[in-house]
């Protein structure tokens, strides 16, 4: 015979290994040794008389044994006895209670038994820290009189917890402090608490912000003064359900806020003050209210949510209910409330409505009226309204289809119920139950009438038609219904196809046509789906077709053309001229590109763009531009002044004194600079270390050089028509910035916010200013764009613009203060400097010059941006200016980009600082040497913007506004 060499505290002298349960077997001594003296522990500390063997433990019913294991503790009167003196003294070196497997843990003595421990130096809320699994637990001791710090992080999986301490008399909220936010369920009883504890969401950690349920029982007598209970939504986020219950007369306040709060419970003897409850509240439960208590009618009906206040067993409790308190429902069986309104009586059958000990007053008949008997019932996806008085709470049981599977939801109780009632498109004779427990009857006559509509989309054809296609998740199809326009175009849309689904409810997809009128120009067509009882009204979004988003012109072939945007199916059959006379045979087509060539070469310069495809025309005004050849009659490539000469060399060498001493003209008449010096300016500006200005309220391009600031600012994103009117504008002024930098390169991340105005509030609007001390290469296009070190790049995201009709583009606005009579020196002479240079073929402004104490800014502006990742010609143009003083040449000027209303647009401005130096000059003048430039060139740029737009059916040439102007000038002024 084999014994296991173990304490006898586990297993006796006597217990053989046949003795032991199959699945201990496998276990080593220290295994068994761990698992069950923890189990040896709880009983002599609590005095069960169970017996200390592995045999005794795992067949009883407190200890649940499985693969080796404790799986469930619950020591209880129901599963075992107690011994008033104990059995046994409690292993004082047992450091720890190491149970891996629990999940169920519960300590409850019987009450003959409850005051006996077997050893009251031993605690053991001390000892729980081998219990990771556990998810249930209750601990009742009346010797503990605190909580260990950290207390419940040992328990990672815990979701209900009870605590009844007896003997606690102080509170800390670190005892509460959770490793995971999985507990949702705690009860606490701490019957000789002194001080009770103000909540807080000091941490994080704290057990407060994952329950749904709290129970608390206090006691007023053992508090030190008066005991004050606030329950917040910021500490207790997701409380639903509180029960205060007190084991003692007392003055108790409780307060709560919390806004998913549904249940409230007290055993107290005084009504609890809190704020007026929220929505989601659904009960009061009160118990053991004293003579005194007044109940606050009023404020238990803030406003039409029904509410039940249950006050059962309270014979302390007197009064009358009043009329105004018939929106909740009441429970006030054994209390001595003398009368309630007829609300209730009307409704006393139905117990969950109505409990009373209350005799029905003599001869009451119930007056109640429902609006709509002797009339037809109209209902809307099965759902209508009935108004009148004293219909009740609603009646939400259950009801077979017979019945229409009805049932009434109280929106306000007795006055106003919505009732669901199925139909199968007939006109429906149906009796209603007000409350399924009550007599009360109402019959009515009821017709679906509902349109709902899942999907709607409109198509442009071939034959100056539109057809519509709806799909109605919710439809009548026994009703005749009609289709019609009430903007943007006139005449019924007549029904060409019908499909009906027989479902619940039934589901129809319908077609009609209707006459497109070609000089609509908007984004939607408004239609109203109609039947003799209802009609609904829907926004339509329109694509009209062809549309052109960008355009090219082969480098090496100017005939060769390259035009992309939608074209649809018969992309093939376009015809296209440029500039009304030219036009251009298309070699190759799909639905969104064409390439076409041209029958002769086109006058340098913008070009308009025809389109018409199935009949239906676009044109673009200034859409593409021809470039002329080299120009080598003598003019300079920079450009700051142009002359005469015989020769393009000897033009460029007294226009420009010879490149300002920094450079030579070749015989092209071109500035060949000096290393450093920069050919934009005939070799007049030097680059400099200038580092810009950081802006973080605003994407400004900005420089700052010896208290001489210069500014070119985004502010404002327009839409504008044909003639250059205002239809929409965003005003850029209200930005959140993000700043990011490395050793070389610094990124600010703008996002436009606080968008007021409805139309755009899906606007997105982001905006990007980088700077770098080394110089930088940007791909643009099939471009490759050179950034010189310290320079400003500024990209612009917008997504998602609501154009408001097909012909619209958009402009972005950027502000300057320039001077409008401006020059420099240079050997002596005063050169006139013009603030603003044209291209001579498009008009759109090239350069832009401003001069402030002796320092010069200078623009430059690339004619094109990128179109859905494509390169297309843009326009800058002046749009407005207004003196900044009256008798003043500095303007506060505004400067407009155009973009097409495409789907991506790119616009990526970028700013270099540079250096003038004339110590080259011969002149003697006592003037500084060495004067300061900023220059600044505008680009499409790099970055990917979004934009999503419209559709353009014909831009015109534009024109100049002034009123539109001076009205946009007059928004833009209050942001100077």
């Amino acid at each position: 015979m084999i014994s296991l060499s173990i304490p006898n505290l586990l297993v006796s002298q006597s217990t053989t290994l046949a003795q032991i349960p199959p699945e201990e077997r496998m276990l080593d001594s220290h295994v068994i040794t761990t698992r069950f003296a923890s189990a040896i522990w709880i009983i002599r500390q609590y005095g069960s008389t169970l017996g200390q063997d592995i045999t005794s433990i795992c067949a009883s019913q407190v200890f649940n044994c499985q693969n080796g294991h404790i799986t469930r503790v619950q020591l209880s009167l129901s599963y075992t006895s107690f011994n008033p003196t104990g059995t046994g003294v409690p292993d004082p070196a047992l450091t720890a209670i190491s149970l891996p497997e629990c999940v169920e843990f519960a300590i409850q003595p019987s009450n003959s038994n409850v005051f006996y421990i077997g050893d009251p130096n031993q605690s053991i809320l001390d000892k729980l820290t081998g219990l990771p699994k556990v998810t249930s637990m209750i601990i009742q001791c009346v010797v503990i009189s605190s909580i260990p710090n950290g207390f419940l992080r040992n328990f990672p999986q815990l979701t209900a917890l009870t605590l009844s301490l007896s003997n606690m008399t102080t509170f800390h909220e670190s005892s509460f402090e959770v490793s995971s936010a999985t507990i949702t369920s705690v009860n606490l009883q701490f019957r000789t608490l002194k001080i009770y504890p103000t909540f807080t969401n000091s941490s994080t950690s704290l057990v407060w912000s994952s329950i749904d349920y709290l129970s608390w029982t206090v006691d007023p007598s053992t508090a030190i003064g008066p005991i004050s209970l606030v329950f917040t939504p910021t500490v207790f986020p997701l409380l639903q359900t509180l029960e205060i219950d007190s084991a003692s007369d007392g003055t108790t306040s409780v307060t709560v806020s919390c806004r998913n709060i549904t249940k409230y419970e007290t055993g107290m003897t005084t009504l609890p003050t809190f704020p007026l409850p929220t929505p989601n509240f659904k009960t009061w439960e009160y118990r053991l209210l004293s003579v005194n208590t007044i109940v606050p009618w009023e404020a238990y009906t803030p406003d039409n949510t029904s509410r039940l206040l249950d006050m059962l067993y309270n014979p302390s409790l007197t009064g009358s209910v009043p009329d105004s308190f018939c929106i909740n429902t009441l429970y006030i069986t054994s209390t001595n409330i003398s009368s309630v309104p007829d609300c209730y009586w009307c409704y006393v059958t139905d117990s969950t409505v109505f409990q009373t000990s209350l005799p029905v007053p003599p001869g009451f008949t119930c007056q109640w009226r429902v609006d709509q008997v002797n009339q037809i019932l109209y209902t809307k996806e099965y759902r209508a309204n009935l108004t009148g008085s004293l219909m009740g709470w609603g009646n939400i049981v259950s009801h077979p289809e017979a019945l229409g599977y009805y049932k009434l939801n109280a929106i306000i109780p007795h006055e106003l119920l919505t009732l669901f009632y199925y139909t199968d498109g007939t006109q429906t004779n149906a009796t209603i139950k007000l409350n399924e427990n009550s007599p009360h009857i109402v019959n009515l006559n009821i017709l679906e009438i509902g349109i709902t509509l899942s999907k709607a989309n409109v198509t442009l054809l071939a034959n100056q038609k539109l057809m519509f296609t709806w799909l109605f998740s919710f439809y009548n199809n026994l009703l005749v219904h009609q289709f019609q326009s009430t903007f943007g175009l006139t005449g019924p849309c007549n029904i060409n196809s019908t499909k009906y689904t027989i479902t619940d409810p039934i589901q129809a997809t319908i077609t009609c046509l209707m006459n497109f009128n070609p000089s609509f120009t908007g984004t939607s067509f408004t239609m109203e789906v109609s039947n003799p009882h209802n009609k609904e009204t829907y926004t339509i979004p329109f694509n009209y077709y062809p549309r052109l988003f960008s355009g090219q012109i082969d480098s090496n072939n100017q005939r060769l053309i390259y035009l992309f945007g939608d074209f649809r199916q018969n992309h093939s059959l376009a015809n296209i001229t440029i500039n009304d006379k030219i036009p251009c045979t298309i070699i190759a087509s799909t639905i969104g590109s064409i390439n076409c060539t041209l029958s002769e070469n086109a006058s340098y310069g913008p070009a308009n763009v025809s389109i018409t495809v199935d009949g239906y025309l676009y044109l673009a005004n200034d859409f593409l531009y021809f470039t002329a050849p080299p120009n080598n009659n003598g003019s300079t490539t920079g450009g700051a002044t142009t002359g005469g000469g015989s020769t393009p060399q000897s033009q460029c060498q007294e226009s420009t004194s010879n490149c300002f001493g920094h450079g030579s003209c070749d015989t092209n008449g071109h500035c060949q600079c000096d290393n450093g010096y920069n050919p934009i300016d005939n070799c007049l500006t030097k680059f400099t270390n200038t580092t810009p200005v950081t802006n973080t309220t605003t994407p400004t391009s900005s420089f700052e050089i010896d208290g001489t600031r210069f500014d070119f600012e985004l502010v404002a994103i327009q839409e504008i028509d044909t003639d250059e009117n205002v239809v929409g504008e965003l005003l850029t002024n209200s930005w959140n910035a993000t700043i990011n930098s490395d050793n070389s390169t610094t990124l600010v991340t703008y996002q436009l916010v606080n968008i007021s105005d409805p139309l755009y509030i899906a606007t997105m609007v982001q905006a990007m200013i980088s700077f770098s001390t080394q110089p930088r290469d940007i791909q643009f296009g099939d471009q490759l764009l050179h950034s010189n070190p310290n320079s400003i790049k500024l990209a612009l995201n917008i997504t998602n613009w609501q154009y408001s009709n097909l012909i619209s583009t958009l402009r972005v606005v950027f502000r300057i203060d320039v001077n409008m009579n401006q020059t420099i020196e240079f050997d002596c002479k005063q050169q006139s400097i013009s603030t603003f240079s044209y291209d001579q073929l498009s008009s759109t402004i090239q350069y832009l010059r401003v001069i402030k104490d002796n320092v010069q800014y200078n623009g430059r502006f690339i004619d094109y941006v990128l179109s859905n990742g494509r390169p297309t010609f843009s326009k800058t143009t002046l749009i407005n200016q207004t003196a900044i003083q009256s008798s003043s040449s500095i303007m506060s000027t505004l400067i407009g980009v155009s973009l097409p209303q495409c789907q991506e647009c790119l616009l990526d401005p970028d700013f270099t600082p540079l250096l003038i130096d004339n110590t080259a000059s011969d002149c003697g003048s006592t003037n500084s040497k060495t004067w300061k430039i900023i220059v600044g060139v505008v680009v499409g740029g790099f970055a990917a913007i979004s934009i999503a737009v419209g559709t353009v059916m014909l831009i015109k040439k534009k024109n100049q506004s002034s009123k539109q102007n001076k009205k946009m000038m007059n928004k833009l002024k209050n942001m100077s």
